[in-house]
């Protein structure tokens, strides 16, 4: 209709007319372009809006699991000072040392303690999949999604590298504690876990250089515990960023 309505007016050399036809067309244009440019926008600022719940609550979970991580190597580095004050106590009084047996076991159960560091949040690795993290419009927020992400890479390399380092320390102290299995059903096939059976209270308070292999598993366990409060930290910082959004 437009284009018949510009025709005649040529036609009839009526150039104010041709100008308004043109001039309805571009603010018609214009106010379409408008209008799909607000509907994209509100749609970008949803998915950000679900993206950053959806962080929320895995945030809620990874920064669980690196406090709980936290505390399970602060444990294990405990414990395994208190089986070294255990041997010092018994080399400066043998004959009078008296060891608290079942308090040495707990001990010796929680030196392996510890938690696999947590991976970057699955959201994280959408957005980046899917091209949209520059949905989040708050910088400082995807910078510290980004150093997280990173330093994830990092923890995982380092945690199994300590990990094989606190195993090959413990080697010397192979056959000290026995375990058995204990079946908590009638059936077999059915839930089972272990639990200790012998200690070799002696071994643990006399064999050779058992210190030396003590204190470098302890070491690794510290050196854990630095990965996961420094994770737990970057944890914290992407969660106080979330909790700023509300100021973009």
């Amino acid at each position: 209709m437009i284009l018949r309505s510009v025709t005649k007016h040529v036609k009839d050399q009526n150039w104010f007319a041709v100008f308004l036809d043109f001039f309805i067309v571009v603010v018609g244009v214009f106010i379409g372009l408008q209008v799909a440019n607000w509907n994209e926008a509100r749609q970008n600022l949803d998915k950000e809006q679900f993206y950053i719940e959806r962080l929320k609550e895995e945030l809620t979970v990874t920064i669980e699991r690196l406090e709980g991580a936290s505390q399970l190597y602060l444990k294990s580095i405990n414990a395994i000072q208190l089986l070294l004050d255990a041997r010092n106590a018994y080399q400066l009084n043998p004959d009078t040392y008296q060891a608290d047996e079942d308090d040495l076991i707990i001990a010796f159960v929680d030196i392996t303690r510890g938690r696999v560091p947590a991976s970057s949040p699955a959201v994280f690795e959408e957005m980046v999949a899917n091209g949209e993290l520059v949905l989040i419009r708050n910088s400082k927020l995807r910078q510290a999604l980004y150093e997280f992400d990173e330093f994830s890479k990092v923890s995982i390399y380092g945690w199994k590298t300590l990990r094989d380092q606190l195993l090959n320390a413990m080697q010397p102290t192979t056959g000290i504690l026995i375990y058995k299995a204990k079946t908590t059903a009638a059936s077999y096939s059915q839930a089972r876990y272990v639990e200790p059976d012998t200690f070799d209270l002696t071994r643990l308070l006399t064999q050779p250089n058992l210190s030396g292999a003590l204190s470098t598993a302890m070491a690794a366990q510290e050196n854990q515990l630095t990965f996961a409060r420094r994770q737990l930290k970057l944890a914290k910082a992407i969660q106080a960023q979330i909790e700023s959004q509300n100021d973009y």
